[in-house]
């Protein structure tokens, strides 16, 4: 019949796997994994898993800050082009009015000699007129 006892101590498994019984070799702890350690037995360093975490969470929340930022700028853009269309509009209703007042001027001063030269206000305020933007008639 067979026997553990016939067998070497080195095959024989040991009880409570995963702990090291050998006294000449050192068990890193949970920190130690975290941070980084040098291994007292053989001087290797290892490096910690801690940091490139902290790395890791640090450029996912920079990501995510970084979605904000281009939220904030594409919004804030928005709103300078809707105030520079609208500036943009103000300045050619105002030089709109110039010109039709200048032109209604000309006609005024010409209607009583008969001078056929100027023309009508809607025709040269069509020429000469500035359009608003998105209007191209």
């Amino acid at each position: 019949m067979f026997s553990l006892n016939a067998l070497p101590a080195a095959a024989v498994p040991a009880a409570n796997v995963g702990i090291n019984f050998n006294q000449n070799q050192w068990d890193p702890s949970f920190w130690d994994n975290m941070l980084g350690y040098t291994d007292k037995t053989t001087g290797i360093d290892h490096n910690g898993w801690g940091m490139p975490a902290l790395q890791g969470l640090g450029s996912l929340a920079q990501t995510y800050l970084g979605f904000q930022q281009l939220g904030q700028a594409k919004d804030q853009f928005n709103f300078q082009k809707d105030f520079a269309i609208q500036n943009y509009n103000q300045q050619a209703t105002t030089l709109n009015a110039q010109l039709e007042d200048r032109q209604r001027a000309r006609l005024g001063d010409d209607a009583a000699t008969g001078n056929q030269y100027y023309r009508s206000v809607g025709d040269y305020m069509n020429t000469w007129g500035a359009k608003e933007y998105g209007n191209n008639g």
